[in-house]
């Protein structure tokens, strides 16, 4: 399935998604490209610092059992 998903969508790309794009508005495109970059772009590691291995949450009781949200 991810094989043929993927045969699909190089097809697309190669053709159609050029057109689709010119035919859309630039705020639109520019909307799009963001979403494609948050999928194809790698997140940075995060940097736990010393503050964050001694994070202790509170937590409080409302009397009744249940934890606010």
């Amino acid at each position: 399935m991810r094989d043929r998903l993927q045969q699909i969508f190089d097809e697309y790309t190669d053709g159609q998604l050029h057109l689709d794009l010119k035919a859309t508005d630039p705020e639109t495109r520019l909307r799009f490209m963001l979403e494609v970059a948050k999928l194809i772009t790698p997140k940075p590691p995060t940097q736990e610092t010393e503050d964050d291995q001694n994070f202790n949450p509170i937590i409080i009781s409302l009397g009744n059992g249940t934890k606010p949200d």
